[in-house]
């Protein structure tokens, strides 16, 4: 009466565990907590046993010889001088500008204000036409209908 109560206590010597059970068959929830901190544990071992020779690896060389080229100032090519009070050229709307930055080729610049500006003219300016032609078109079959009106003259 008092096992069933209390719980029963298991001893498995075959494996040389312990296990409290809280009712036939089944393990307490303290021992269920155990046996899952004792797996995370090995986890987080292994994980970091593993990872403890990357972290005595080297630095690859090819990317210390990246950086040391990074690091050194841009070479001239072939006896080409960057051009530094070149006046930017204009295709268009594109405008060719400069390079002022460290592997930069060319740089393109673009004004987006004044072709949203643009864009929104063109609107106002077509919905502004339609208006006028619709209006024309009234003034035109209102004057149609008041000539229908009059009466024809007597000669």
């Amino acid at each position: 009466m008092i096992g069933s109560q209390i719980g029963v206590y298991r001893g498995e010597m075959a494996r040389g565990s312990l296990v409290w059970l809280d009712g036939p068959g089944q393990p307490s929830s303290s021992h269920v907590k155990m046996t899952t901190m004792r797996a995370v544990a090995g986890g987080l071992l292994l994980a970091v046993s593993c990872s403890v020779p990357l972290l005595g690896q080297e630095r690859d060389r090819a990317l210390q010889r990246i950086e040391l080229r990074l690091q050194q100032p841009p070479s001239v090519l072939r006896g080409l001088d960057p051009v530094e009070s070149a006046a930017p050229t204009t295709f268009g709307i594109f405008t060719l500008v400069p390079p002022t930055g460290r592997g930069e080729m060319i740089r393109v610049t673009i004004p987006i204000g004044e072709l949203a500006s643009r864009a929104f003219k063109a609107a106002s300016a077509a919905r502004r036409r339609r208006q006028e032609a619709g209006t024309r078109r009234e003034v035109e079959a209102a004057l149609h209908r008041l000539k229908e009106q009059q009466p024809a003259p007597k000669h």
